[in-house]
């Protein structure tokens, strides 16, 4: 389900029945184990772009993409890059519709024949509800990819430029996934609509649906 409000497109299809399952075809990744990380990690110095996401709701294509940038801040995608390999999944599986995407396929997609010219041999399980679990693997592997709920409060707060909270309205806006890609003391960072956002983990405990993290990104074969 795509849901569209005040210019802001989101794109992270309902996984049925619930959209709360671990995968929606069943499946698990396994848990990354915590390991020591440092204090801080900083967002890398990339000049993040929505690819897209402001237009289409290609939000899961898009976070894949500022993962890629995370792991290679030299890395830089036009949107006609990340839009094209959206558009082709539409008319796989929506009839062209611009419904959004299921995860679940298109990181399948990464560990096969590959996006935007990079692959990804797999991905870890990552604890959402847990700050811990998330800042031990954006510091082992770059990125925290999240699936998150995204409140009305929440779109008020990214129209200010404020961080992402409990506060405001808890009215259910749509389903969306962003790219965490730092931390630093109580909020983690990661990317969405082409904005770097900061995040409480409490927010993110909260209305997150499951998190992973791409183990590494590697040039395509």
């Amino acid at each position: 389900m795509r849901i569209t409000r005040a210019g802001l497109e989101l794109g992270h299809a309902v996984h049925p029945p619930t959209g709360r399952q671990p995968r929606s075809d069943g499946r698990a990744y396994a848990i990354a184990a915590t390991q020591p990380y440092p204090e801080a990690v900083r967002p890398p110095a990339v000049h993040w772009t929505p690819l897209g996401n402001l237009t289409h709701g290609d939000c899961v294509f898009a976070a894949l993409a500022h993962s890629i940038q995370a792991s290679d801040p030299a890395t830089r995608f036009t949107t006609a890059q990340v839009l094209d390999p959206y558009l082709t999944y539409t008319h796989k599986y929506d009839n062209g519709a611009d419904n959004g995407s299921d995860p679940s396929i298109v990181e399948d997609e990464a560990m096969t024949s590959g996006l935007f010219g990079w692959t990804c041999p797999g991905f870890a399980g990552v604890d959402h509800t847990s700050e811990v679990s998330i800042k031990s693997a954006i510091a082992a592997y770059r990125s925290v990819l999240l699936e998150i709920e995204v409140t009305r409060g929440v779109i008020k707060d990214w129209e200010r430029s404020s961080p992402w909270t409990l506060g405001g309205s808890t009215a259910f806006y749509g389903l969306h996934e962003i790219a965490l890609v730092g931390y630093q003391r109580s909020w983690l960072y990661g990317v969405s609509w082409g904005v770097l956002v900061a995040l409480s983990p409490r927010y993110v405990a909260t209305y997150g649906l499951q998190a992973q993290s791409p183990l590494a990104w590697r040039d395509a074969p």
